[in-house]
């Protein structure tokens, strides 16, 4: 099969039009619908659905764009491979991480890094842990930077794809509240919160699957509290939160907008861990084991060296 043919297709079904993938492959569109057919053939379906409207994707294509989606980035991460071996003094790193790494602080600590070894060159995407976890498995990603307690059938799976885990550090998951709000300058204490109106992040945030790590084993069951919103990630709980819509639980890393305050709290302990991810081979060169080293010192401080404060 031919892999810019399945390129093609994949540009296709995001921009939702032959014209518009045409344009951003310099293709003419009879040679792109061409390209298309070709690829319905060595599957003897249909792929897309055409109108008037645009195009949408068929069950079949959906799946052929899945999988081709995976096929495309381990392509590329393996000529990015073999370019390493080939320019040994000289690296470029793909890293996937979760929202509260991914925005808070590795921005930061590749800025800092990058002034000691000016010849990396690196890629940031955020994406949900699960995301994160699969792309570093499939090697489609070098590293990947995750909040939030790792289960044991993960552990699991990391150690048989021969993949190497470090803790870099905790966060702490705090209560917030907006200024001037009903809750603003209150005591309270954790069997409160089955009361207070309580605003999480989705069920694919490391921050939530720490909250509920934490509050199962105060012996009180998520379900059990008020839970009155389940925003998309901490931005938006603290949007919420500034709105008067309740009390958020986030990272204490994200808690940093002069709209809110942080609840005294007494008794509420919810650790959220960061891990970093990577294969057992590739943390054997030398600058992406300077890299973990940096990482692993000081992960949740901005000192420009990443030593712990």
């Amino acid at each position: 099969m031919h892999f810019d043919y399945l390129r093609a297709f994949c540009v296709v079904v995001r921009a939702k039009s032959i014209t518009k993938a045409a344009k951003e492959l310099h293709l003419s569109q009879p040679a792109l619908s061409q390209q298309i057919n070709s690829l319905e053939n060595k599957f003897r379906t249909k792929l897309l659905e055409r109108s008037n409207r645009g195009v949408t994707v068929t069950r079949t294509g959906a799946k052929v764009y899945q999988y081709g989606m995976r096929m495309l980035s381990i392509m590329e991460a393996l000529e990015q491979e073999i370019r390493n071996i080939q320019e040994p003094g000289s690296l470029r790193v793909s890293i996937a991480a979760s929202p509260i790494p991914g925005n808070y602080l590795m921005p930061i600590k590749m800025l800092y890094f990058i002034s000691d070894h000016p010849r990396l060159r690196y890629s940031l995407v955020i994406k949900p842990v699960e995301e994160v976890i699969d792309s570093v498995v499939d090697r489609t990603t070098n590293l990947g930077i995750v909040s939030g307690p790792i289960s044991p059938q993960t552990m699991n799976r990391l150690s048989s794809e021969q993949i190497a885990l470090y803790l870099l550090g905790h966060d702490e998951i705090v209560a917030i509240c907006g200024k001037g709000s009903p809750w603003s300058q209150e005591k309270y204490q954790v069997a409160d919160l089955r009361a207070l109106p309580i605003i999480v992040p989705n069920q694919q945030s490391g921050t939530r699957i720490a909250i509920e790590h934490c509050i199962q084993d105060t012996n009180m069951s998520l379900d059990k509290l008020n839970i009155v919103m389940e925003m998309d990630n901490s931005i938006a709980v603290t949007s919420a939160v500034k709105a008067g819509a309740g009390i958020g639980l986030i990272p204490r890393l994200a808690a940093n907008d002069p709209g809110i305050e942080i609840l005294d709290l007494p008794g509420l302990s919810i650790p959220l861990p960061f891990y970093l991810l990577v294969s057992i081979k590739l943390s054997n060169n030398p600058l992406v084991k300077k890299l973990i080293a940096f990482l692993e010192t000081g992960f949740l401080t901005m000192d420009i060296r990443g030593t712990a404060k």
